[in-house]
């Protein structure tokens, strides 16, 4: 059987340096990777956070530009 698809939602403000650590922390449980989504959701307009999107292992990493 399929394990069912997760979303992790990662709000990011002024912490990028932490935003690695967190998707890491995604990335290295025991859950299938091709199950896993992750949407961070991008409150701080000067900074761009799409290079976080190309991150593979799990079935997609999404930004959000919140306006």
């Amino acid at each position: 059987m399929t394990e069912p698809l997760v979303s992790v939602i990662i709000p990011c403000y002024k912490h990028i340096a932490y935003l690695p650590k967190a998707v890491e922390s995604i990335m290295i449980q025991s859950y299938p990777k091709k199950q896993i989504e992750i949407i961070i959701i991008n409150d701080d307009p000067d900074v761009n956070l799409a290079p976080y999107a190309k991150l593979s292992g799990c079935a997609g990493v999404k930004v959000i530009q919140n306006q």
